[in-house]
């Protein structure tokens, strides 16, 4: 009797000790989706970032600067991206302007998860409509131009 609770213990302490493989289960269907648009010659970019992946793509419809560039997600960054943002804040603002419609450049955001999808669209007039998410559409924002250079 004693050695089977001594077993019991031993393989209680190991299952109890092993990593926990899920703790970023709760960003494994996340998918942010950004990037901009201009009227014009000012072309338009996108950025597309989950848990496992990074694609870039710009698109200069009046030279020939277009390009694409993916690469691996390193996945603790696009946790502590994530981390920077209140889903509840994001999802609080309905904004959708049109800056490109009189040759300007509007920025937009997307953030759709297993259950749900919202999407945002502003541009520099925005800031106080914006400011609760900020920091978040910074960090996107740091991404999407280290991928672009």
């Amino acid at each position: 009797m004693r050695n089977i609770l001594l077993l019991a213990a031993i393989i209680f302490a190991i299952v109890s000790c092993s990593k926990d493989d899920d703790s970023l289960s709760q960003f494994e269907d996340t998918i942010i989706k950004t990037g901009t648009v201009c009227g014009w010659c000012g072309g338009n970019d996108s950025l597309t970032l989950t848990i496992e992946n990074q694609f870039y793509k710009r698109v200069s419809p009046c030279d020939d600067s277009s390009f694409t560039k993916e690469e691996t997600m390193v996945e603790k960054d696009f946790e502590s991206l994530l981390e920077k943002l209140d889903i509840s804040d994001f999802k609080a603002i309905d904004l959708n302007t049109c800056n490109s419609c009189a040759d300007g450049c509007d920025t937009w955001i997307s953030i759709q998860s297993k259950d749900d999808k919202h999407y945002i669209r502003y541009g520099s007039q925005d800031s106080m409509i914006i400011e609760t998410i900020q920091p978040f559409l910074d960090a996107v924002n740091d991404w999407r131009l280290s991928l672009r250079n």
